[in-house]
């Protein structure tokens, strides 16, 4: 089915910049025309590289061929950062960017390159599917977790400390059967809508991929018209 979805993915573009290359080749055609098709050309390109990369990334992941630099790091200075940079893109779309709790000292065991993705992706993802005037907000909290060993024996219960990262939007939501499967590779809630906005279909799987190699969770909870939230937990570093 991968095999089947990545040939998908790729055929298309492919059958695109085949077609308009062939219709400009039919006949003469004026610098403008063959400006518009170039860089219609170009937009293609451009998302089968991503597809491509996306794909080489996952791979890799598949096999235990990409390398972790894990350490010491401070989500809330990472969010900053990311909202920082994401705010330009949301105010282009006159959405309201926001955030909570980032004044908490919030450390985990990571790898900084890969959570600024992780960030990016899912931040990039309520942008796209929220309406103009919508608004999309990042909260950075931290979850104490009971662990119970034996229930009979008191010396085993203790606590885990969690980073937890809500990044919510009153976007287009996601239907009850299609949250399982917001996660698979390639899968799109709205084919055509998601092409239009761009994309390679991979970004949740990227996301998922990251946060499991950091030992964490991520789910979302949606509904139809109303918005979504991904939620990210990490076990956070104690603070010394």
């Amino acid at each position: 089915q991968f095999s089947s979805d990545a040939s998908h993915e790729l055929k298309t573009p492919l059958t695109i910049l085949k077609r308009e290359v062939e219709v400009m080749l039919r006949k003469e055609r004026t610098p403008q025309e063959y400006q518009q098709t170039l860089k219609s050309n170009l937009e293609e390109i451009n998302r089968m590289s991503q597809i491509v990369e996306d794909l080489l990334i996952l791979s890799k992941a598949d096999t235990g061929d990409i390398r972790l630099n894990k350490e010491d790091i401070s989500l809330a200075e990472i969010l900053n950062e990311v909202v920082a940079q994401m705010d330009m893109l949301a105010k282009s779309k006159r959405l309201h960017l926001s955030t909570s709790n980032h004044h908490q000292d919030i450390h985990i065991f990571g790898d900084a390159l890969r959570i600024r993705e992780l960030f990016i992706n899912l931040i990039e993802n309520g942008i796209k599917y929220t309406e103009e005037g919508g608004s999309i907000h990042i909260a950075l909290q931290k979850e104490n977790e009971l662990l119970v060993g034996n229930p009979s024996d008191r010396m085993k219960r203790e606590k885990e400390e969690f980073a937890k990262i809500i990044v919510s939007d009153t976007g287009i939501g996601i239907a009850k059967e299609d949250q399982e499967k917001i996660f698979d590779r390639f899968f799109r809630v709205d084919k055509a809508r998601s092409r239009e906005q761009g994309g390679s279909g991979l970004g949740l799987s990227i996301c998922k991929w990251i946060v499991e190699a950091h030992q964490g969770e991520i789910k979302v909870e949606s509904e139809l018209g109303k918005g979504s939230s991904f939620i990210v937990k990490f076990p956070s570093l104690p603070l010394e």
